[in-house]
């Protein structure tokens, strides 16, 4: 199994979150910030954390600005790569509280040398936030920004990657595992579950 000195935890809390009208990163849900989720999560398996994102935010972890704004998550990814000093990176958008420990151990333990780690469910729907990306990755994610191919699901399957199926054959299954939240309404759900 892949060491706690050689993961760095990429937390993503870039993104614009027009439908939700705030900064996702700091909503509150259950007594706590989105963001808080991850952190709590990460912390107790990676070496170092991370945060992407464009404006300050009140953690004593690096916040890492994108190279380029406004180009979604890859550039978030890629500018964090270039700041990790471990070989793999987790990866985490901070909207997805409900991501269990689980997850993250079945993910380290599926590690191979140069792959990217991705899960899928519900019929092969990728996660690509949520996910073990080698820090060698950085060079091709480079050339894909700089051709302005900015998918992360075509980006990971022209690369060497391995998929690890969740499904309710898992014991911590559950149909939320991976919900994220976009709008009010979301955050009302959460709020209740």
């Amino acid at each position: 199994m892949v060491k706690r000195s050689e993961l760095t935890g990429i937390i993503l809390a870039g993104g614009k979150s027009r439908r939700l009208g705030m900064n996702k990163a700091n909503a509150m849900v259950k007594g706590k910030k989105l963001i808080e989720y991850p952190i709590q999560l990460l912390d107790k398996y990676c070496h170092q954390l991370l945060i992407s994102s464009n404006q300050p935010l009140p953690f004593p972890y690096p916040v890492v600005p994108d190279i380029r704004k406004e180009q979604g998550p890859m550039v978030g990814i890629y500018s964090c790569l270039l700041r990790s000093v471990t070989p793999y990176n987790i990866v985490f958008s901070c909207d997805m509280p409900l991501l269990k420990e689980e997850i993250v151990e079945l993910l380290i333990a599926r590690i191979e040398r140069n792959k990217i780690i991705v899960p899928v469910h519900h019929n092969n729907l990728m996660e690509p936030l949520c996910a073990i990306y080698p820090t060698h990755t950085a060079r091709p994610m480079f050339e894909c920004i700089q051709q302005n191919q900015l998918t992360l699901h075509e980006f990971i399957l022209a690369q060497q990657h391995i998929i690890v199926t969740i499904s309710n054959k898992l014991k911590y299954w559950s149909e939320d595992l991976f919900f994220n939240v976009n709008t009010p309404e979301d955050l009302e759900k959460l709020q209740h579950s």
